[in-house]
């Protein structure tokens, strides 16, 4: 057999050509293409089927409602409550102190690494009078993204909590490090409510040391043994109103006034649509993912007429191949198109993820993101292979192939080969990527795509439409920068030292900066290479983190060397940045 393919080259390249043509024709289709006549076409089963009946008698049962008026006064009533509801949540809150200032998840009296300048300067005063706050519902969710370095802990992916005390301790005496986040210290110490947020008066008071940490309210606090310039305490006994947070309440509301449209007024294809899109977008930029606390209403407009462009491609391009399909079915249109739109919308909001975003390092430094990847991929292959057939059935298989390979010839790949730039794809543009795959009249087909339109809501209003290609330093956050590191040297007679510049790295660097117990207490020049300790409390231990400088930029600061000045010891740093 072998023998005779060899002699007849042609002959086996025929076959070739042949198997691939067959092929070829099959994905192309059936001759002629199948014609998708809508959702009542598809199977369902026969039990189910009185639900045809139950569409017949909804429609006729609100006729009445479905009047171009009834919309109008209805949706304008809608918008009304909105803003209303949006200004009772966040602009008419007080306490007995006056007006609560509004801090965001991530409030804090302190800024980290050398922000606070020296001694702590930028972020005096230490000591205050009772500041009356307000913070939101939620914040426990807000967590850290890369490391933070607390004398030798280094918390991360958890809420940035230093000392609290112990369980059952007055407020008087729950003491955090100036630097924790106000709000979550605030649940911690059960000043306020973590489920509705709330109002409370917080009061620098210098000085302290020794932080106790401690599980408390379900949040975890990180000890510090030293001394901290700066700490805080939550007063008792204030009076407030109109704190609580009101999101949840105006999440349920648009909820429960979506399905009354879609069941009761039943409007056209269109108008259903455009309802989905300006009720998502303004429910999560006022309510349920807002960019800021209070909510960034210039934000929110700067964003809201691209989105509304964006929306109008969708349409022209996929919904209106599938949505116009349920018109005469209200109940399956609610169930199919609400569940999954809703869910998309609050994906960010819903529960927690280890899948923070879609960007390579962030994902292999986490092997939760990847079980994570892995199942999304698994999803999106099924429900891509499930398309492809009704696509192929409907003889456009080769259409769609076509367009993604061009897409992805002359769009994403020459893009991705620029310089300094790495690829993140935001959940957005998965989306929109996705969206044309659900051009088809079918249940799986608008399931999808009602989950994809809340998804590119999600992402567009709570993050705007951001590049899908970013530099590094825009993509780093706070994690180290990767830059050389000094060396410590030795520790005697109170004074701590370390290694000159290398010869090789004099272009780079042309000073040091030095933490000692996350405090900025030293910016010299090159020369410079010592620093000696004040005797003021000799029974705990300093912690002292080192790092070059050039000007008034500081590279990556070492971890934590621990001194004893009370037996003049030293024990040095582990090896990486902190």
């Amino acid at each position: 057999m072998d023998d005779e393919q060899q002699l007849n080259p042609k002959r086996e390249s025929y076959k070739v050509r042949l198997q691939r043509n067959k092929s070829i024709s099959w994905l192309s289709g059936p001759k002629p293409p199948q014609q998708l006549l809508g959702p009542e076409n598809h199977y369902i089963p026969h039990r189910l089927r009185f639900l045809g009946k139950l569409e017949k008698r909804t429609l006729s049962s609100t006729n009445w409602f479905r009047n171009g008026v009834v919309i109008l006064v209805i949706y304008a009533l809608w918008i009304i409550a909105n803003a209303l509801l949006a200004k009772y949540s966040w602009y008419q809150s007080s306490t007995s102190l006056g007006t609560p200032e509004m801090l965001s998840c991530t409030s804090s009296f302190w800024s980290r690494l050398d922000g606070c300048g020296l001694d702590g300067t930028l972020c005096q005063p230490f000591e205050t009078q009772p500041m009356p706050y307000r913070c939101p519902r939620g914040c426990e969710s807000t967590t850290l993204a890369n490391k933070r370095t607390v004398g030798l802990n280094e918390p991360n992916g958890m809420t940035l909590v230093v000392g609290g005390g112990q369980e059952g301790e007055p407020l008087a005496s729950s003491i955090y490090r100036a630097d924790s986040w106000i709000c979550s210290s605030a649940y911690h110490a059960s000043a306020i409510s973590k489920s509705k947020g709330g109002c409370g008066a917080v009061r620098q008071i210098g000085q302290h040391t020794g932080y106790i940490g401690s599980t408390k309210n379900g949040i975890d606090s990180v000890s510090f043994p030293s001394s901290f310039p700066s700490s805080y305490i939550f007063e008792d006994d204030v009076e407030s109103s109109h704190c609580e947070d009101y999101r949840m309440p105006i999440l349920v509301f648009n909820i429960v006034m979506s399905v009354l449209v879609s069941l009761i007024l039943s409007p056209k294809p269109l108008v259903y649509y455009w309802t989905l899109i300006c009720m998502g977008y303004w429910n999560n930029a006022l309510a349920s993912e807002p960019r800021s606390i209070p909510p960034d209403l210039e934000g929110a407009f700067k964003d809201f007429l691209p989105m509304l462009f964006v929306a109008y491609c969708i349409w022209r391009l996929v919904v209106r191949f599938c949505l116009p399909f349920w018109r005469n079915m209200p109940i399956e249109r609610t169930v199919l198109t609400l569940v999954p739109f809703w869910l998309g919308l609050l994906v960010t909001v819903l529960g927690e993820s280890p899948l923070d975003r879609l960007y390579g390092p962030d994902i292999a430094d986490n092997p939760d993101a990847v079980v994570t990847i892995v199942i999304v991929v698994i999803i999106i292959v099924v429900l891509g292979l499930n398309q492809a057939r009704v696509f192929r059935n409907t003889g456009k298989f080769w259409l769609y192939i076509k367009w993604y390979f061009l897409l992805g010839l002359f769009v994403i790949m020459p893009a991705c080969l620029l310089p300094t730039l790495s690829f993140r794809l935001h959940h957005y543009i998965l989306a929109l990527l996705l969206l044309p795959l659900t051009a088809l009249p079918t249940r799986v087909s608008i399931i999808c795509q009602c989950f994809l339109i809340g998804l590119l809501i999600n992402g567009v209003q709570r993050w705007g439409m951001d590049s899908v290609l970013q530099t590094k330093e825009s993509l780093r956050r706070d994690a180290a920068l990767g830059s050389a590191l000094p060396s410590f040297d030795s520790f005697e007679n109170n004074t701590i030292s370390w290694e000159a510049i290398p010869s090789n790295m004099d272009d780079s660097w042309d000073g040091f900066e030095l933490l000692i117990n996350d405090v900025l207490r030293l910016k010299a020049n090159a020369s410079t290479h010592s620093y000696t300790f004040e005797r003021n409390d000799t029974s705990v231990p300093y912690f002292a983190r080192l790092a070059y400088a050039n000007g008034d930029e500081a590279g990556d600061f070492t971890k934590a060397a621990t001194v004893f000045i009370n037996n003049d010891t030293m024990v040095p740093p582990e090896p990486g940045p902190s």
